[in-house]
């Protein structure tokens, strides 16, 4: 039986919009290993097409640690 306490879990961590990097490094202050995931892609920006870099869903950076043992 796994001992889901002595591995290393996933936990979505939800920003404000547009605050994602910062929340981001705010996380990764605790040393923790942290995954932003971006998409670049064109988008139209005062009628011209611009390559912009978006935030890949809501739930943007995904912290993962092992919790310590009681």
């Amino acid at each position: 039986m796994m001992d889901w306490w002595q591995t290393w879990n996933w936990f979505a961590v939800q920003s404000k919009p547009h605050a994602e990097a910062l929340a981001a490094a705010h996380v990764a202050r605790l040393q923790l290993e942290i995954l932003l995931p971006k998409l670049r892609q064109h988008r139209p920006v005062g009628g011209v097409s611009r390559l912009v870099t978006t935030p890949f869903s809501r739930v943007t950076s995904l912290p993962a640690f092992a919790p310590p043992t009681p």
